[in-house]
């Protein structure tokens, strides 16, 4: 699926998988299963996803073959002091996705917030080089809500230029 998209256009393609955080311990089957799953792609164009949990090994995670990470920076105090620990270690090369819009949730942070945790980012990851997202797809809220929060991100890319 992953090189059909490629094949077809995508500019870049995203691989969800929110439990492969839980697994620190499994880091050498886990980079095989990658490398072969990206194995003659264009791998500068294949994301890995993850949410509700922090890295624990980034060396060890941010070696996976892809061109970039999106992390979410939501889920509770500990995943965020973890994800931000976790991009000292960030590759200079990759796109960090920052995933700060929180799409299980109906609340909105403050725009004051956000950009706090922007420059925050920006201090360790070149802002030319961060995506602002949603921590994970905004599937499961109600469409006027996931429009406004999209808005809010919209925002908040204009002002953290």
């Amino acid at each position: 699926e992953i090189r059909e998209l490629l094949k077809d256009g995508a500019c870049a393609v995203k691989v969800d998988d929110p439990y492969i955080l839980l697994y620190p311990n499994d880091c050498d089957l886990i980079n095989g299963v990658m490398r072969w799953l990206t194995l003659s792609l264009d791998q500068n164009r294949v994301f890995l996803s993850t949410w509700f949990h922090s890295v624990i090994n980034p060396q060890e995670y941010f070696d996976l073959p892809f061109g970039g990470f999106f992390l979410d920076f939501t889920s509770g105090p500990e995943a965020l002091m973890g994800n931000f620990l976790a991009l000292r270690n960030f590759p200079k090369e990759k796109i960090l996705g920052a995933g700060l819009i929180d799409a299980r949730q109906f609340f909105t942070r403050s725009q004051s917030d956000l950009l706090y945790w922007v420059k925050a980012i920006s201090k360790t990851v070149s802002l030319d080089r961060v995506w602002l997202s949603p921590n994970t797809d905004l599937t499961f809220l109600p469409w006027d809500i996931a429009v406004e929060k999209v808005r809010q991100l919209v925002k908040l890319a204009k002002e953290a230029q």
